[in-house]
């Protein structure tokens, strides 16, 4: 009775690892499956953009490349290039690499020094902000604001019970700071930088002229190149950060290491845009309805009823259009 009791438990066992099998199997084939399918299309479709680009780096340099990042980077360059000057073409020398430039900011009054880079792009943004910060806190240092407990007085557009009063002040100078600037670069009467500007908080007045300003700006926040911090660089370059891996470049030698010769064959522009991108086809079908109409002469002997032999038979009745 025991054994027959343990069989039955096996049996027991037995069917419920079928049901476990064929239900993990079901999940597979409906689960896994079709993110195997997808992961395998990508997978795919990156290597066609891989042997693609390839084909083109070829066409650029004579040779094909190893370094993925190089390849791509070379592509977006010479495509960025070609969107902006058509005539891009022949023998050239691409620098995968964007400009940089190494900030100096010298705040006197927290005893602080930074120094950090900045895309060459928004380097005119980059001085023009954090000069008037720094004004900004140059003007509190003046009327004695910088430290919290200096300040006794009220000011309807400035909230000083809050735990942020420093910004609160500053924000509200800076504003004043960019206005002056505003008026005095848009202003046709300004001949030069001596002009005297105003900054209020309360009853305090601040005057300053745009010289002040400016020998002020450019003796806090100022662009070094390698040369100024390393003795041993001799050639006067540019701070440079590489598009291909990110690595800052400061030595002619790692330029040349991101300088890419290549000879652009005319047309390459579309070759390139064929290449990316799906061509789309579009293609409509219609029905063409054909409509034969006879046309009736206003003479009357040209009317008659034909008996479809297309010539006139005597006894065929005339009609009158």
């Amino acid at each position: 009775m025991n054994k027959d009791k343990k069989i039955s438990f096996l049996d027991y066992f037995i069917v419920l690892f079928i049901v476990l099998f064929f239900a993990i199997v079901s999940m597979y084939s409906y689960i896994i499956w079709p993110r195997e399918e997808k992961f395998k299309s990508i997978d795919r479709s990156r290597m066609e953009r891989i042997s693609d680009a390839e084909f083109l780096y070829k066409d650029l340099t004579g040779d094909y490349t190893n370094d993925s990042f190089r390849l791509f980077a070379l592509m977006e360059a010479v495509r960025d290039t070609l969107y902006g000057d058509s005539l891009f073409q022949g023998p050239r020398d691409i620098l995968l690499a964007k400009k940089i430039k190494r900030y100096v900011l010298n705040n006197n009054f927290k005893n602080k020094t930074d120094t950090l880079f900045v895309d060459g792009l928004n380097a005119f943004s980059f001085e023009f902000s954090e000069g008037v910060r720094l004004y900004s806190d140059f003007i509190l240092d003046k009327f004695d604001l910088l430290n919290n407990d200096s300040i006794d007085f009220n000011n309807d557009s400035i909230d000083f019970n809050n735990d942020s009063i420093y910004f609160e002040l500053s924000t509200f100078i800076q504003d004043q700071i960019t206005s002056n600037l505003i008026k005095h670069n848009t202003d046709r009467y300004n001949q030069n930088n001596l002009g005297l500007y105003n900054i209020t908080v309360n009853d305090r007045l601040f005057t300053y002229t745009m010289e002040d300003y400016d020998q002020f700006v450019k003796s806090n926040v100022y662009a070094i190149t390698p040369s100024d911090i390393d003795s041993t660089i001799s050639s006067n370059i540019e701070y440079y950060k590489s598009i291909i891996d990110g690595k800052i470049l400061k030595t002619e030698e790692e330029l040349e290491g991101v300088t890419v010769s290549v000879n652009v064959p005319k047309g390459f522009r579309y070759k390139i845009d064929t290449t990316f991108t799906t061509p789309i086809k579009v293609e409509e079908k219609y029905n063409d309805t054909i409509i034969a109409i006879k046309l009736l002469s206003f003479e009357p002997t040209d009317n008659f009823i034909d008996n479809l032999n297309g010539v006139y038979d005597e006894g065929e009745e005339f009609v009158d259009a």
